[in-house]
């Protein structure tokens, strides 16, 4: 029968020789001359007797004392020294926290990225989606412990905020890691195998050129749409046809407003090559405006949930939805043919918005590629195709329907 209270234990002082207050079932407390207290079960196996330090108070309090005798009582009926039993879990411990899900993921990407050859653009993306997804989610948890779930759950929240394509990715490097860590004996099954076909891949959707009507009632809705900073990134794309992942990953440190030049490094590139972008006053406006919000920032459009991350790649077109179109009606690419159609039929030469389209390959120019090539040509046509669009939109306002809180 247990007879120690915490009382007790806590009323306990040193005296010039160590001395025991027992609690019962061979659970003592040891009170030391330096005034230390210490558990202790003293068992017997096989006629001989032991005792087993089970940890010292206040650390561990009396219940929990208590709820470890238990189970040192139970391997000793067993047969089991309890020092055994915690060396064994100490040891798959140490194994678990040796094999988490960073550390095989960081060795599988160490190994394949030089077996495979990986391109720096991929990764790039790998390391991305590790450092933003995958390691805050369960990258401290030991590989074993990551199930099916878990990973179903990550996928959802991705294809939710970045798309279906980069979700489809991520899960195709979760179930190469799994496989690495079952090939190297860490793992029995691959859990993301299950996964397979649950993010459908989205049919590809080619880009097309609005309308002047189309591309005029857009404007306007973003001018009225409630996410200022979200809006003024369709109107910027609007205005410059640039990618929208170029937009996205748009640094303050790349843009010279002073002198209305943004240069987009050959890194963020599609073909790798350093592009300028010279910006009429319509986007230096909207620059000024969003720099009072973000200008202390890395990203132009930062990640809201993240400052220190670049805006999601679905927020445009969520955007554009949230405007009152079908979602695909209208996507943040097709201001690029549209630029580009309208700007070839205004009489423009197509070697210039090509160039600005960063379509230009040096095989038509026949000569060493130059990012600043025809930039005066180019400034002047950007400033041109700024007022068309602000025309288009201005004609646009008086057959689109203003209703309180949305455009219609």
């Amino acid at each position: 029968m247990s007879s120690l209270s915490d009382i007790a234990i806590r009323q306990a002082k040193a005296r010039d020789k160590p001395y025991k207050l027992a609690d019962g079932q061979g659970l003592y407390l040891l009170v030391q001359k330096s005034g230390a207290r210490l558990w202790r079960y003293k068992y017997r196996i096989g006629g001989v007797e032991n005792v087993f330090a089970i940890g010292q108070y206040p650390n561990i309090g009396l219940q929990e004392a208590r709820q470890l005798l238990a189970a040192a009582r139970r391997n000793v009926a067993a047969g089991i020294h309890p020092v055994a039993e915690r060396r064994k879990a100490l040891a798959k411990r140490m194994v678990e926290n040796s094999n988490t899900f960073r550390v095989i993921a960081e060795e599988w990407v160490k190994r394949t990225r030089t077996a495979k050859k990986w391109s720096d653009k991929y990764a790039a993306a790998v390391d991305r989606a590790m450092h933003e997804w995958l390691f805050p989610r369960f990258g401290q948890l030991p590989i074993a412990d990551v199930d099916a779930q878990m990973v179903l759950t990550l996928l959802q929240d991705i294809a939710a905020n970045s798309g279906p394509t980069v979700a489809l990715n991520v899960r195709a490097w979760c179930s190469a890691i799994f496989c690495y860590a079952v090939v190297t004996q860490r793992l029995a099954v691959d859990p993301a195998a299950a996964l397979k076909g649950v993010i459908i891949r989205p049919r590809p959707k080619h880009a097309r050129a609005l309308t002047p009507a189309e591309l005029g009632s857009l404007i306007v809705r973003t001018r009225f749409y409630s996410g200022r900073m979200v809006a003024i990134a369709v109107e910027m794309l609007a205005y410059t046809f640039v990618r929208t992942v170029e937009l996205r990953r748009a640094e303050w440190s790349e843009i010279d407003l002073e002198g209305a030049l943004w240069i987009i490094p050959e890194e963020k590139m599609k073909k790798r090559r350093r592009h300028a972008v010279p910006l009429s006053r319509q986007v230096i406006s909207l620059l000024r405006e969003i720099h009072d919000w973000t200008g202390d920032r890395k990203f132009v459009f930062p990640n809201q949930a993240g400052l220190k991350k670049m805006m999601p790649a679905m927020a445009v077109n969520k955007a554009i939805e949230g405007m009152g179109y079908a979602v695909g009606e209208i996507t943040g690419h097709d201001f690029r043919a549209t630029a580009s159609t309208m700007l070839h039929e205004a009489g423009f030469r197509g070697e210039v918005v090509d160039m600005q389209m960063a379509h230009l390959e040096r095989s038509q120019t026949k000569r060493t590629y130059n990012h600043a090539e025809f930039l005066d040509e180019r400034r002047a046509m950007m400033q041109v195709w700024a007022d068309k669009v602000d025309a288009c939109a201005k004609k646009a306002q008086t057959s689109t329907v203003i209703k309180p809180g949305r455009v219609v």
